[in-house]
């Protein structure tokens, strides 16, 4: 069942990439914050000049690849980043037409300051919705979980859900939002975030 689209959509990455830059993004090897929040910035300046991909045209069959970005921000989380944490990483999805299915990963990580997150965080059971009308709700979902370690050694549990669509009547983009929740021990706090990628 596809999931409704809030009245509200956060503009892509601007939130949780922090203030999105204008310009000279690359595909290329994303070696800090400022170079996925760059890339992000371009993908997200395509995705605005598309609409959404109607998922009854999506291919019956056959996968398509998509490279692109995540931003995530988790909301007073104590000892971890400080009040807040907020990251930007790298993402790779990979739609599934003939079973309808999406999946992928998230990683290399920053924080605003640079420093290097590690861990990946693995998107699956990731469901096409063809009968989703895109003007209320997502044409997928998929879960995303995983387990984020800083520098310090702190470990941030994931625990959240992609909702995003298909943009472009070729199906050449994908964006959307996260939510769900992190959590560190037995703190735990609300988690919201944004993607985008381009079919690689």
């Amino acid at each position: 069942m596809p999931c409704p689209r809030p009245v509200l959509i956060l503009p892509l990455l601007c939130g949780a990439l922090a203030a999105c830059s204008s310009g000279g993004g690359t595909s290329g090897a994303l070696d800090s914050f400022g170079d996925i929040e760059a890339y992000g910035s371009d993908l997200e300046d395509v995705v605005d000049t598309l609409d959404y991909t109607d998922p009854a045209t999506l291919p019956a069959g056959g996968t398509a690849r998509y490279a692109g970005v995540i931003g995530l921000d988790v909301e007073d989380i104590d000892n971890f980043e400080g009040e807040n944490f907020d990251v930007a990483g790298e993402l790779s999805l990979v739609a599934g037409f003939g079973d309808d299915s999406i999946d992928g990963t998230a990683t290399n990580f920053y924080t605003p300051d640079d420093e290097d997150i590690d861990g990946t965080l693995q998107v699956d059971f990731g469901d096409i919705h063809r009968d989703a009308d895109t003007s209320v709700e997502y044409t997928f979902d998929a879960v995303l979980r995983g387990t984020l370690e800083n520098e310090s050694g702190d470990l941030l549990d994931i625990d959240g859900t992609l909702l995003g669509d298909f943009y472009g009547p070729n199906w050449s983009h994908v964006a959307g939002e996260v939510e769900g929740e992190g959590c560190l021990g037995a703190s735990c706090s609300d988690l919201d975030g944004d993607f985008v990628g381009e079919r690689s």
